[in-house]
C-alpha cells in the first residue's frame, strides 16, 4: 500500500491524517471505547483532559495521527504515535496546567488521581527502566481505538496496517509500544501482526506490562 493510497475514499472507510481540528473527535471516541479498557489511566482523567490532551498530541512536530471517517463523514476511529517519543514529556510539561484544568472535574472526584498524573510526569522510559510506564525514546506507537460499528470486516485491521504503512514510508524501522500483560487477545494480535516481546516489566501502580516492537521491514 503506498501513502497516496492511503487516503483513498473506501466504500464505507476514509482514511486520513488527523488535524488539530479533530482533538474532540478523538477524544469522544477514545473516551467511548474506554469501557473496554477499565485499567486506562487516561480514560479515567475524563473527555475534557482528552479533548486537551489530543489538541497537545496534534501539535507535536513528530506526532503521526491517522483517523477512520464512516460515509458522514464522522470519526469513527483513530491511531496515534510518534515519529520519536522524545518530545512528548516536555510537551505535555508545558501544558501541564491546561492538561490538569482539564482533568479538574475527575481529580475533584478522586483526588488520588493528581498522583497518578505526577508519577507518570516523572516517570524513566519504560526501555530503561523497570518501574516506569510507557517508551520515551523513539519511533513509538502509542494508541488505537474504533468505535465497534467501525471494526466489522477488518476495517480496524486496515486502519492499524495503514498507521504502520505510514510509518515505515517515513523510514522508519523498529517502532515500539506497551501492553498490559493481562491482554493475551492484543498481545497475540500484535505478534500476528509481526511484533515481538522485548521485556517485561511493572509500572509503578502495580500493573504487570509487556514492552513490544514491531522490527524493521526485512
Amino acid at each position: 500500500m503506498t501513502f497516496c493510497e492511503l487516503l483513498l475514499i473506501q466504500a464505507a472507510m476514509r482514511i486520513r491524517l488527523a488535524k488539530v481540528k479533530d482533538a474532540a473527535a478523538l477524544a469522544r471516541v477514545h473516551h467511548a471505547c474506554s469501557p473496554e479498557l477499565p485499567e486506562s489511566f487516561m480514560a479515567r482523567l475524563g473527555p475534557q483532559f482528552l479533548r486537551q490532551y489530543y489538541r497537545v498530541l496534534l501539535q507535536e512536530k513528530n506526532s503521526v495521527v491517522i483517523c477512520a471517517e464512516n460515509s458522514n463523514q464522522d470519526v469513527v476511529g483513530f491511531i496515534s504515535g510518534s515519529l520519536d517519543a522524545t518530545e512528548h514529556m516536555p510537551e505535555l510539561k508545558r501544558h501541564r496546567v491546561s492538561l490538569v484544568l482539564g482533568a479538574l472535574p475527575a481529580l475533584l472526584r478522586h483526588p488520588s488521581l493528581l498522583k497518578g498524573m505526577l508519577d507518570r510526569q516523572n516517570s524513566k522510559s519504560a526501555d530503561v527502566a523497570d518501574d516506569s510506564f510507557v517508551v520515551l525514546t523513539g519511533a513509538r506507537w502509542e494508541f488505537w481505538a474504533c468505535l465497534p460499528e467501525a471494526r466489522a470486516g477488518g476495517k480496524a485491521l486496515e486502519l492499524f496496517r495503514s498507521w504502520l504503512t505510514m510509518m515505515r514510508g517515513f523510514g522508519i524501522g523498529t517502532i515500539r509500544f506497551e501492553v498490559d500483560d493481562d491482554n493475551p487477545k492484543i498481545v497475540r494480535l500484535h505478534r500476528t501482526l509481526g511484533a515481538r516481546v522485548l521485556r517485561k516489566y511493572t509500572t509503578p501502580d502495580g500493573r504487570s506490562r509487556l514492552l513490544m516492537a514491531y522490527p524493521p521491514p526485512s
